[in-house]
């Protein structure tokens, strides 16, 4: 009897560890849909681009729409480089296959937020949609560092 204590105490450690350990705004679930250390970097600017680890846990393909967030207008774009710039350019809703994940990243994939009327500073913090094809997950933004190339928890696991 006290030895399945301490396997089921043993267990149940991480998950505890999980919801103590202040992460619980990095992690939103829908259905077996993750969306997974969403953040942005500070800006003074009127627009910022939004990155997110999206894991598609679930049993059917699952497609990311779009994003909102209130009195901002929210686009889905891709990146790339014309004439040596960087662009990005609004794209069409991507599939995420069972199983698979899609990363929302700094010269990849993000969704750009414009109508910023005040600076997004380093440590501040908001909250949005991201919309797909199983109904909209409310993500937690964090706002890093102007000169970000990832989450502060990157290769964190929840």
């Amino acid at each position: 009897m006290r030895l399945a204590t301490i396997v089921l105490a043993a267990a149940l450690a991480p998950l505890a560890a999980t919801a103590e350990d202040g992460h619980d705004d990095h992690l939103a679930e829908l259905d077996g849909l993750r969306a997974v250390h969403a953040w942005t970097r500070a800006t003074d600017a009127t627009e910022t681009l939004i990155f997110v680890e999206i894991q598609n846990e679930g049993e059917v393909a699952v497609t990311l729409e779009g994003a909102h967030a209130d009195g901002l207008d929210a686009t889905l774009v891709g990146f790339r480089l014309q004439d040596g710039s960087p662009v990005y350019e609004p794209v069409d809703a991507v599939p995420v296959a069972p199983g698979r994940e899609l990363h929302l990243e700094p010269d990849g994939l993000a969704i750009r937020l414009t109508g910023l009327s005040t600076p997004l500073a380093e440590g501040e913090e908001m909250e949005m949609e991201l919309v797909t094809s199983l109904g909209e997950i409310e993500i937690h933004v964090e706002v890093e560092a102007a000169d970000a190339i990832a989450h502060s928890h990157a290769g964190h696991n929840h």
